[in-house]
């Protein structure tokens, strides 16, 4: 049977494992918000193929691969670069410092099935990256298209 004293100790126990938990949140950088808010990405972050073209012949979008490194290698768009959602939290932050917040970026993954090009492009609107669009087509899609693809990592070509 539980006493008075025991239920007090796991209340205080509960209350600092919590209070832990809420503080470590606070202090890593990707740590989880207390309120979920929704993505809001602004009307036409979803871009077509057609847009997605433009961009990459114009040069103007940094084009990310969001599935694993795997895929990646078996093929990716030309010049993307490969950045897995799914990686260590440490790898995502390592990555992730080396992009510029002001660089228009373009984040893909296979098909419209798949997610990970919405949780990067939410994870880097999140922190801060002001033009974050999103390629929902996928490299499916875009080979398709006979659009220019890679295979192997960046620098191997």
């Amino acid at each position: 049977m539980i006493n008075k004293k025991h239920y007090l100790q796991m209340i205080i126990v509960f209350m600092l494992a919590a209070a832990s938990g809420i503080l470590y949140n606070f202090t890593t950088p990707q740590g989880i918000p207390l309120v979920y808010h929704p993505l809001q990405l602004e009307s036409g972050a979803l871009l077509t193929s057609d847009q997605a073209y433009g961009l990459f012949r114009n040069g103007r979008a940094l084009f990310i691969d969001a599935r694993s490194a795997a895929e990646y290698n078996e093929n990716h768009i030309h010049q993307a670069i490969n950045l897995p959602i799914h990686s260590s939290r440490d790898d995502l932050n390592t990555m992730i410092q080396s992009l510029s917040k002001g660089q228009l970026i373009v984040a893909y993954c296979s098909n419209p099935a798949c997610n990970s090009s919405r949780r990067l492009a939410g994870l880097l609107s999140y922190l801060g990256f002001s033009q974050v669009y999103i390629y929902l087509p996928g490299i499916e899609e875009w080979q398709s298209l006979s659009y220019p693809t890679d295979t192997g990592r960046v620098g191997d070509e």
